[in-house]
């Protein structure tokens, strides 16, 4: 009977080994754009967008952002970093979604990098008081025009200024493994 509880444990510690370092992996898409929206006075936006690349080697050279042509019409493009063309395709009365594209001229976007000061203008058309900041449709492409990453915009998330005077906590795995450990060293030293 010994064995088998001394079994159980060892098989339950290594299974929560696994689950701890499956938990502490995390995931990346390739390419985030965040947006953040602004009002400029009545039905008028402006979206700012920042590009981060998680993961393309040859670097982000071109991206697209998508604007549903039943919510927006494109007015202007606002801002663009001075390496970069960018422009608006409105497609005005066509049932087309209107797109603002940015195009590197001399660097594109290198792996661990991001880059804002994309701007553009909208007219919104949608029911809500404002629209919402994330949700537009995304392409990032290379040189050659070819797509090689879509996706959806995400909301600019602020980070707050770190804590001057941190307080280190022990994480709730960390805890729950050394929980783990105590109730076993108990039971050999109570045999």
């Amino acid at each position: 009977m010994v064995k088998l509880n001394l079994r159980f444990f060892q098989s339950f510690c290594k299974g929560f080994a696994a689950l701890a370092l499956l938990c502490s992996t995390s995931f990346a898409n390739a390419v985030i754009i965040e947006s953040e929206v602004s009002s400029l006075g009545g039905t008028e936006f402006q979206y700012d967008f920042n590009v981060i690349n998680n993961d393309l080697v040859a670097g982000v050279e071109g991206f697209s952002v998508y604007f549903d042509y039943t919510l927006f019409e494109i007015i202007d493009v606002v801002a663009s970093p001075v390496d970069w063309d960018s422009f608006v395709a409105d497609f005005g009365l066509l049932p087309e979604d209107d797109f603002f594209d940015s195009f590197f001229l001399v660097d594109p976007i290198a792996l661990g990098d991001s880059l804002d000061g994309f701007s553009v203008s909208v007219n919104y058309l949608g029911t809500a008081s404002a629209p919402e900041a994330a949700g537009n449709l995304f392409e990032v492409y290379d040189g050659n025009f070819a797509i090689l990453e879509a996706g959806v915009t995400t909301e600019k998330v602020v980070i707050p200024p770190p804590n001057p005077n941190p307080i280190p906590e022990p994480g709730m795995l960390s805890i729950f493994g050394l929980a783990l450990l105590f109730a076993g060293m108990r039971k050999r030293i109570i045999k």
